[in-house]
């Protein structure tokens, strides 16, 4: 993924020869997110891999890959956070970036008493310059995410926004959908619903909505 707008959301990459995925390119006001996939057993590189790269990394599952879970380089701007790092070989999070600091907290490591490492558990290990409490004591289960981190909506308008969901408790079951909708934006919507998921991918809804 390379100097372009982008929203990674509910894919499978795994056992990859090298970096399961590699991110370059950045715009703090329009960062990369990487959310709800599965990346495991990459290769020679790393299961993500950031160059100078802007990025939110949430709700994700990174696991076993032969080296570092996530490694950042360059003058990266990262928030990683509510992802499920663990059983990778290297670090769970390396930052080789001497003196910025990463934000990597509400993670699950592994283990309930934390990264290893520069941290203070035995979960995946962590690097230097590693900013990781507080963490989650336990796997993290439903994630939910949507293809916008931010979306500017004109009065009077009618639109859609994709929502991607994903259980890594239950890769393969259903999750019911409730939303609060004090405004009745999203009264064009048969709510609540279920949906059904698959393992790895999880799955995609949109949600229509009219403006006032």
């Amino acid at each position: 993924i390379e100097n372009s707008r982008c929203s990674f959301l509910g894919n499978t990459v795994e056992y990859n020869y090298q970096s399961g995925v590699k991110v370059s390119g950045k715009s703090t006001q329009d960062p990369y997110l990487l959310s709800t996939n599965k990346i495991e057993g990459n290769g020679g590189g790393t299961g993500i891999h950031l160059v100078n790269a802007s990025a939110k990394i949430y709700n994700n599952l990174i696991t076993k890959d032969e080296s570092d879970g996530i490694k950042i380089a360059g003058a990266s701007e990262v928030a990683i956070a509510k992802n499920n790092i663990y059983q990778n070989n290297g670090y769970g999070v390396k930052n080789t970036m001497k003196e910025k600091l990463i934000s990597a907290v509400n993670n699950w490591w592994g283990n309930s008493t934390g990264p290893g490492g520069e941290g203070v558990g035995i979960g995946d290990k962590i690097s230097d310059n590693v900013v990781y409490e507080p963490w989650s004591e336990n796997k993290i289960g439903v994630g939910v995410t949507s293809n916008y981190l931010l979306n500017y909506v004109h009065a009077g308008k009618h639109d859609s926004i994709l929502i991607h969901y994903q259980n890594w408790n239950n890769p393969e079951g259903q999750l019911e959908v409730h939303i609060i909708d004090e405004a009745g934006w999203f009264s064009a919507n048969d709510l609540p619903y279920s949906i059904q998921l698959e393992e790895g991918i999880g799955a995609s809804e949109f949600l229509y909505y009219d403006a006032p």
